[in-house]
């Protein structure tokens, strides 16, 4: 499937409103199961989105670090 740069910056836009929340989240000192949940839902979502081929050859070599730390 093909994305136009668009659609490409949006993915990326996405994976980063996943890196707020997590960094977010992560600043608590405790998680209710809601958050926890939320946390591991976001995470997921970057380790799926950088197993992608299309998604990964988007990125800078900054952005695919900083995805992979924070999807960990």
């Amino acid at each position: 499937m093909e994305y136009t740069q668009e659609e490409l910056d949006r993915h990326v836009s996405a994976a980063y409103d996943s890196v707020t929340i997590i960094d977010d989240l992560e600043a608590k000192d405790t998680l209710t199961s809601e958050e926890t949940d939320s946390l591991d839902r976001n995470k997921r979502h970057l380790e799926i989105m950088l197993t992608k081929d299309w998604f990964d050859a988007h990125l800078t070599d900054a952005q695919r670090t900083e995805l992979t730390t924070k999807s960990q």
